[in-house]
């Protein structure tokens, strides 16, 4: 008795192409996540940017709790009859959830071209600095 195992690679190529989809962060990010951030540390400060084209300043909240900086908003609809429409409308939230100590009173946030700018300047225990060694 002779046994094709063609059809059994066919699926398991299937399934491998179907799990390295699955598992990679950016194609889920990508499909799930908005606003889709950057968060960069600097010497100073974590600096969160978030892509929120056509959103008003007006319509994004922006909170510090905890150690989770949490991102809300809404994208307005425009009107109009749509033949296709991709990109996303309605209420968004994107919580971040930083390891490092921030000061919450020193927390700015801009709006400009699209672009959301959160600077989150670190505590100063939270600040890296070299120590100097001294010797006899």
């Amino acid at each position: 008795m002779v046994i094709d195992v063609r059809a059994w690679n066919d699926m398991q190529a299937l399934d491998q192409l179907l799990d390295a989809l699955w598992h990679n962060p950016n194609v889920r990010q990508r499909a799930f996540a908005f606003p889709p951030v950057n968060v960069e540390e600097t010497d100073t400060a974590l600096v969160v940017t978030a892509a929120v084209p056509g959103v008003a300043p007006g319509d994004v909240e922006v909170t510090l709790e905890d150690k989770s900086l949490i991102i809300r908003g809404e994208r307005q609809a425009e009107p109009g009859r749509y033949f296709r429409q991709e990109r996303p409308v309605g209420p968004f939230q994107r919580v971040i959830t930083m390891e490092t100590a921030v000061d919450g009173d020193g927390v700015h946030a801009s709006l400009r071209h699209g672009i959301l700018t959160i600077t989150l300047p670190k505590t100063h225990a939270a600040t890296q600095r070299r120590i100097l060694v001294e010797g006899e």
